[in-house]
């Protein structure tokens, strides 16, 4: 319906704007079609088999399944980031995250079990892939052999300009960028040194 794709849509710009403060465009790309696909897969195993064939699966919205991929990784990244809301005040996302998630698994749950395993495992591929990339393997890479091409196609140009500038959302130092999430998920933002502030905010300005 109309208000599920408008809520998800607002759900996809507040995460994004969090998450490509920390990581890339690439990365969000892979995580969203690859838990798609992951998930619709899962869902199409399941509902075959026997056990759930004899009850009745209405459709599911895919587009939730995908949206809680990009949640948890996001949350499992910055388990601390707040919002301030309305009613409540500060509210860490973790907590956000917690309580979206068990609404959309009880629903599932009770509605569409093929579903809620699908949703369960989009929640641990987001988690998964963080995990991954904390411990130096970024799955994204895959997507990255066009991105070199087009790099070094930029470097040869001797026309005397200056070279193109680099996508704002490609970090320039990623290694330091990881050590600094690591140091925010475990102590928090408000422990980071001002040299490390300004990585980071120099990384999100990156035009």
């Amino acid at each position: 319906g109309l208000f599920n794709f408008v809520f998800d849509c607002l759900w996809l710009y507040w995460l994004g704007i969090i998450f490509f403060d920390f990581l890339n465009k690439r990365q969000f790309l892979f995580i969203y079609i690859c838990s798609g696909i992951l998930s619709g897969l899962i869902f199409l195993v399941f509902s075959s088999l026997p056990i759930f064939q004899n009850v009745v699966n209405p459709p599911f919205y895919s587009g939730a399944f995908t949206l809680a991929a990009i949640l948890a990784a996001t949350t499992t990244l910055v388990p601390k980031y707040e919002f301030r809301l309305l009613l409540f005040g500060n509210v860490k996302l973790k907590t956000i995250a917690i309580i979206y998630f068990a609404i959309e698994f009880l629903y599932y749950i009770v509605t569409n079990r093929p579903a809620a395993i699908a949703y369960f495992c989009s929640i641990l591929f987001g988690i998964g892939f963080i995990y991954a990339l904390r411990a130096g393997m970024d799955w994204s890479k895959i997507f990255k052999k066009n991105e070199n091409r087009r790099v070094k196609m930029k470097v040869v140009v001797g026309d005397g300009r200056p070279p193109q500038q680099v996508h704002r959302y490609d970090l320039p130092n990623q290694d330091q960028i990881d050590q600094i999430l690591d140091k925010i998920s475990l102590s928090g933002y408000d422990s980071l040194n001002s040299t490390e502030k300004e990585i980071l905010f120099r990384a999100s300005n990156k035009k």
